[in-house]
């Protein structure tokens, strides 16, 4: 399961749904610290082939390291597999094609041998999709800077094709959830298709 992540809060690239979306920045320790507490990985998206063709070499390496010390027993090689399986999809899911370099991507990631019983569907013009829920406010950091219920949101950037009504309508969602944080609109000049 991934879901995508960006150190470039206002980029246009990222698509801001045709610019009518939000850009929704976070502090990088908080992410982290609520990732791990949940078995999320954080990994940064690698776009140089050389890089890539390294992390693959590694895996593959991982495995036959593996199997040579893991096969004396009927079972043992499927056990290898099983054990190397979540290391090499987690290198499989960071890589990705150099022109898209620019977003700066991470990934949250997790990866499981088995379904987790905290599996979510939710629809999709494909039909459902399986998802497992991060939460954003597993651990809460005593931070001054950080109030403590933004659950790790530093700002927000209002998409380029939002009107100044759409601004109004965040600001009193957070009001609601007694949310204090920064709102900003993106600097990207865009006009709506």
């Amino acid at each position: 399961m991934v879901g995508s992540l960006t150190s470039e809060g206002d980029l246009l690239s990222r698509g801001y749904n045709r610019g009518q979306g939000l850009s929704i920045g976070f502090s990088a320790d908080w992410l982290l610290q609520n990732a791990a507490a949940q078995d999320f990985d954080i990994t940064p998206v690698l776009y140089d082939t050389e890089q890539q063709r390294a992390a693959a070499d590694r895996a593959v390496t991982l495995l036959i390291g593996r199997l040579v010390e893991g096969t004396d027993e009927p079972e043992g090689a499927r056990a290898q597999v099983g054990t190397w399986w979540p290391h090499a999809l987690k290198t499989a899911l960071v890589l990705k094609n150099q022109h898209f370099q620019e977003e700066r991507e991470s990934r949250l990631i997790w990866v499981g041998v088995s379904w987790p019983g905290d599996l979510k569907t939710r629809v999709s013009p494909a039909g459902l999709v399986p998802y497992r829920a991060c939460l954003f406010d597993k651990v809460v950091i005593n931070n001054a800077a950080l109030h403590p219920n933004n659950c790790g949101i530093e700002e927000i950037i209002i998409g380029p094709a939002l009107g100044r009504q759409q601004t109004i309508a965040v600001q009193a969602q957070l009001t609601t959830h007694r949310m204090r944080l920064t709102i900003k609109r993106s600097e990207i000049l865009y006009i709506a298709d």
